[in-house]
């Protein structure tokens, strides 16, 4: 029988295991491994944080929001608190006035076209405007040349209908503080229907008359300093029962705004819109200030809030670039781990394969190194111990081959 050598019988071999596959080094399936394992884990806890830093600004953009709000309702009740003194100061005056008004009304025989409302104004302290309401709310004679023709049941039903009780009523009447129609500037008005009930007579002091007994106690000094305390808040409105505004009054109402504002009134529940065209957030808060010592007047007020999302939206950005960069990082820093990782754990196994390679070749005297105390040492050990068998079977061969 002939014998193979070992070189023929190895390139006999490989020749074959090359021609039917082509293998993958066992560190990269080791480095694929890894990633497989890690970068799914990293990119979950990236996404992870981020979603817990969005949590986060939500939580303190919330907050800064009840805050804000907090601040403005406790705002309008101290300055509603302030008015109601002035409001008492100046009814007793204004009270007082109505008499020499009834008495020009009686002079001039009921005819308010025979009054002389610019002589009696100067008679009064020549402080307040004097007017003369109709039964169909029409103010018919002023001293005050911007409401004049004024028609309330036109323009504001709702107040129409509260001018009326008072005229059918009869008696003194003293409203809260309140707007002026035409120009939104805030006065004091008091009524005073006439003894034939035909008309409504009224009296308004203008706000600069008590403006120095509320000191800071203005509106719209406080909505400023509110919208520097908060980044977020666009803007601060705060209308009456008859959605005109108490701030910033010559700026004009849309209907829809008043539609919202009577929705309010009624459910007396926040309303809240969101444009995300717009990237705007209202609210609308109702502010129950109806007294319970005077339910006949109602002082609540509606306050619509127009916040933005610049900060929270900026801070998210911040944070998903952080996290995106962040990511990135620990995924090339794995990559490099898991290339020096696996390689570390393949090259003695590499060592192993080339040594039993060259063995397979013919050099049985090579010598078989692997530095690791693992399986691998076992596994040397095993290829020794093969080697030396085949070598002691070669040579028991070449014996026999001789003494035959």
């Amino acid at each position: 029988m002939d014998l193979v050598s070992p070189e023929k019988l190895y390139k006999k071999i490989t020749y074959k295991d090359d021609a039917q596959s082509r293998y993958m080094p066992l560190k990269y399936t080791l480095m694929g491994s890894f990633l497989l394992l890690i970068i799914p884990i990293l990119i979950a806890m990236s996404v992870s944080d981020y979603l817990n830093a969005k949590a986060d600004l939500e939580s303190a953009y919330t907050q800064l929001q009840k805050q804000t709000e907090d601040n403005i309702v406790n705002a309008v009740r101290l300055v509603e608190a302030g008015y109601k003194v002035v409001e008492r100061a100046l009814s007793k005056e204004m009270r007082q006035s109505f008499p020499f008004f009834l008495k020009a009304y009686e002079d001039a025989n009921k005819n308010p076209d025979k009054m002389d409302l610019n002589a009696l104004k100067k008679q009064l302290g020549d402080r307040m405007d004097l007017y003369v309401i109709n039964a169909e709310g029409i103010v018919e004679h002023t001293t005050y040349r911007k409401d004049t023709g004024l028609d309330f049941k036109e323009k504001f039903p709702k107040f129409f209908e509260d001018i009326t009780t008072y005229r059918e009523k009869g008696g003194f009447i003293s409203p809260p503080i309140a707007t002026e129609a035409r120009t939104g500037s805030i006065r004091h008005f008091t009524y005073m229907a006439t003894p034939d009930h035909k008309y409504l007579l009224e009296l308004g002091l203008p706000f600069d008359e008590f403006a120095d007994l509320l000191g800071d106690l203005d509106l719209s000094k406080i909505t400023t300093r509110l919208k520097a305390l908060n980044p977020s808040l666009n803007s601060i409105r705060i209308f009456n029962k008859n959605g005109s505004l108490l701030v910033d009054s010559k700026n004009k109402v849309s209907q829809e705004v008043k539609r919202i504002i009577n929705q309010v009134y009624e459910q007396q529940m926040t309303h809240e819109i969101k444009d995300e065209h717009k990237k705007q957030y209202l609210r609308y808060i109702f502010l129950n200030l109806k007294a319970d010592d005077n339910p006949d007047f109602d002082h609540s007020k509606v306050i619509e809030l127009n916040y933005n999302r610049k900060l929270i939206d900026e801070g998210l950005e911040r944070t998903a670039a952080f996290h995106i960069v962040l990511s990135i990082i620990a995924i090339i820093l794995s990559i490099i781990f898991t290339f020096i990782i696996s390689g570390w754990i393949t090259t003695p196994i590499k060592r192993l394969v080339e040594s039993v390679n060259i063995v397979a070749q013919g050099n049985l005297n090579y010598p078989i190194e692997v530095k690791a105390n693992n399986e691998l040492k076992m596994l040397r050990q095993s290829v020794i111990i093969m080697v030396e068998s085949i070598r002691n079977f070669i040579d028991q061969i070449k014996q026999l081959k001789r003494t035959g």
